[in-house]
This record gives structure tokens, C-alpha cells and sequence, in this order.
């Protein structure tokens, strides 16, 4: 007797040994086999799922049907009529690797998502859109999504540079500092669109326009970006770039003036009177080399005429009398009579 149970213990315990896992909560029906319960199991999907503008509940169902069930909510007491304005990973990055998975939620009534028009006349829907942040680093090798600028000011501060996307909610409308910063910005209202551009100048450290020289358009437009984030951590040298590129652009406007006008000429030769005026005229640059000019009456006999190998700058006269003004080598402009 002892031999014999000794055997049925063995059989049983390979038995057990070679039969599949069985999850728990997953019972065998009728005539199905504990290989066949498990192969329906909902396999781990391989990429993200695209979650943003769900609600809460619509996108813990798209999760438990993508076989993911490791995440966490930004809020984890947010409610189930919640939306879902951001994600990390993005939607259709491999989870292999990618860290934990997150979701961005906030309030709807805030998210200004999914307004009902039968409870409320929609001229009194107004909410504000909800701006995140997909971020990557410089080499591309990590990303984050952030709900505010200070979270990513703080993340540059840890990890470098960032480059960065600002994503606006599915519903929402242009608050007036967003639309006033627009109007700053490039003259007019574009649209939502064009408020992410200004959002994304929010999100830089270096570059244009804090450490880069900017144009009219480009200070008009770090201007607009200012109004959104007037807490940004270089805002003196971003205020002091802008004040720079419109001084420039208003210098460039006034040299046009003047070129048109016949008050600044580079190389070439001018009709006093007609192309050029006469008067005081003063070299350009602070420093001139190499510069020939020469003033010459109508017969083409040279009045006053002289060749600078190196010099400060300085004025010379062009009488009214005179009929050409000849310059090679440098520039000269109109300073009075």
C-alpha cells in the first residue's frame, strides 16, 4: 500500500508541474481546458493607447482593453467624468522601457471639455483651455508630460534643455490675456493654434530669444509669449532681447527712410540734387578703412576728393554747388544742411 500511494503522489505532483497558470478569477467553462482559459486572457498591448480628451472612465476601459493595468492618474482621486488632457508615454510609443505610464486628468468643468448646450445657452460656456506639455530631452531618450510651465522650469533645471510641445484641450475658449498676447504677438487673433507657438517660447531656457539676437517679428512675438509667462525665470534677458531687436528694427526702418530719400549712400556715384542732397555727411561705423570719396562739379572737375587708409569716423561737406558725389569703399549718411 505504501509503494502505491507513494506512486499516485508522483503522478499527481507532474501532473501539476506541467499544466498551465490559471489567473485567478479565470475559471475553465464546461469542456474548456486550462490552456484554452488562459490563451483568451487580454494580452499586454505593445504601444500606448491614445487616452487624451476621454473621460476617466472611457480611458481606464481603453486601458483594461489594451491589457494595461500598471498606471497612475496626475490626480488620483479624480473622478470618473474627468478628462484625460495628456499622457506619458504618447500615444503609440512602445511601453517597453518606457517607465511608468500617467495620465494627465483635471476637472472637466475646469478642462472646459464636453459642455452640455442643452443645460446651459452657449454664450455661457466659457472655459478656458487646458494647456500640457509633451517634452523630450536633447537626445530624445527620455519625454515627460507636464501640466504647468514652473513643472517644466523646474524639470530643465535637473535635466537640460527640453524640447517641447504644448497641447491644448479638445474644447475650450482663448482667455483675454491669450488673446491679447495674440494681437502682441502677430497683429491679430489667429486662433488656438497659433496660442501653442507662444506657449512652446514659455518653455525655453536658450536660444531665441533669450540668448540669440531676435528680429521685429521675432521680439513681437517673444512680446506675446512674455504676457502668458510673466514669472519666466530669464525674463530680464528675454525683455532686454526684445527691447534690442526693436530698437534694431526701428533703425533698419529709419536707415530705409533714409536711403530712399537720398540721405545714406553706400558705393556709387550720386547727381547732387537729384539722387543725393547736399550738406554735412557723416562716414558710418565707428571705425573706417580703405574708403575713397570725392565731390565734383558739373564739368566733372573734382572740388574736394580724399583716400582713408584708416580712420574714426568723421563728416565731410558736400556744397549745394556741387554736382556728383562719388563713394567706394565705405558709407555715408545725411546729417543736416
Amino acid at each position: 500500500m505504501k509503494k502505491a500511494s507513494a506512486l499516485v503522489a508522483a503522478v499527481a505532483l507532474t501532473l501539476t508541474a506541467c499544466a498551465p497558470n490559471i489567473s485567478e478569477g479565470q475559471n475553465p467553462a464546461e469542456g474548456q481546458s486550462a490552456a484554452e482559459v488562459q490563451s483568451t486572457a487580454t494580452p499586454a498591448a505593445d504601444t500606448m493607447p491614445s487616452v487624451v480628451d476621454k473621460t476617466v472612465a472611457e480611458a481606464r476601459a481603453a486601458m483594461a482593453d489594451a491589457g494595461i493595468d500598471d498606471y497612475k492618474l496626475s490626480t488620483p482621486a479624480a473622478e470618473s467624468e474627468w478628462m484625460v488632457v495628456g499622457q506619458f508615454p504618447r500615444a503609440g510609443r512602445p511601453l517597453t522601457g518606457a517607465g511608468g505610464i500617467t495620465l494627465i486628468v483635471v476637472n472637466s468643468n475646469k478642462a472646459g471639455a464636453r459642455a452640455d448646450s442643452t443645460t446651459a445657452p452657449p454664450s455661457e460656456v466659457v472655459n478656458a483651455y487646458t494647456v500640457t506639455y509633451s517634452c523630450d530631452d536633447e537626445d530624445y531618450e527620455n519625454e515627460w508630460t507636464f501640466e504647468s510651465l514652473r513643472e517644466v522650469w523646474d524639470e530643465i533645471q535637473v535635466s537640460g534643455d527640453l524640447s517641447c510641445e504644448a497641447e491644448l484641450s479638445l474644447r475650450g475658449e482663448l482667455t483675454d490675456t491669450e488673446k491679447k498676447a495674440l494681437k502682441k504677438a502677430y497683429g491679430s487673433e489667429p486662433g488656438p493654434v497659433d496660442i501653442t507657438t507662444l506657449y512652446e517660447i514659455c518653455t525655453q531656457m536658450t536660444g531665441i530669444p533669450i540668448t540669440g539676437t531676435v528680429g521685429k517679428n521675432q521680439a513681437d512675438e517673444a512680446a506675446g509669449a512674455v504676457m502668458l509667462c510673466p514669472d519666466h525665470p530669464k525674463k530680464k534677458k528675454i525683455k532686454k532681447s526684445i527691447a534690442e531687436g526693436l530698437a534694431a528694427a526701428k533703425e533698419q526702418k529709419a536707415l530705409d527712410k533714409d536711403r530712399e530719400s537720398g540721405k545714406l549712400v553706400g558705393g556709387g556715384s550720386y547727381l547732387v540734387g537729384k539722387e543725393v542732397v547736399p550738406g554735412t555727411w557723416q562716414s558710418q561705423g565707428k571705425k573706417v578703412e580703405d574708403c575713397y570719396w570725392e565731390v565734383s562739379d558739373a564739368s566733372g572737375n573734382i572740388i574736394a576728393n580724399n583716400f582713408i587708409s584708416v580712420a574714426p569716423q568723421f563728416r565731410i561737406t558736400v556744397p549745394a554747388s556741387a554736382a556728383g558725389f562719388t563713394v567706394s569703399g565705405c558709407a555715408f549718411r545725411w546729417v543736416g544742411p
